[in-house]
């Protein structure tokens, strides 16, 4: 299996563009099945697969919420 290298250098609660420090009041909200077609080509997972069997979110910010920043996508194993 291959292995994630992630540093996290702080946890805030909103994004914080890197470049200028500016912080953005960020939202988590489902993905709807009309998100699926704006995502760009590039995505380490499939989205659609994704989406038919588990739980994705969009991570967004607030006022700007047709712009999704990052997905996650939870499915329930039961026993972990």
């Amino acid at each position: 299996m291959a292995k994630i290298s992630q540093d996290i250098d702080r946890l805030t609660n909103s994004i914080v563009n890197r470049y200028s420090g500016d912080s953005f009041d960020t939202d988590i909200v489902d993905l709807q099945i009309d998100d699926l077609k704006y995502l760009k080509k590039g995505w380490q997972f499939d989205w659609n697969k994704e989406f038919a069997i588990g739980n994705v979110y969009k991570l967004v910010i607030r006022h700007y919420p047709e712009v999704i920043q990052g997905l996650v996508s939870l499915i329930d194993k039961e026993d972990h």
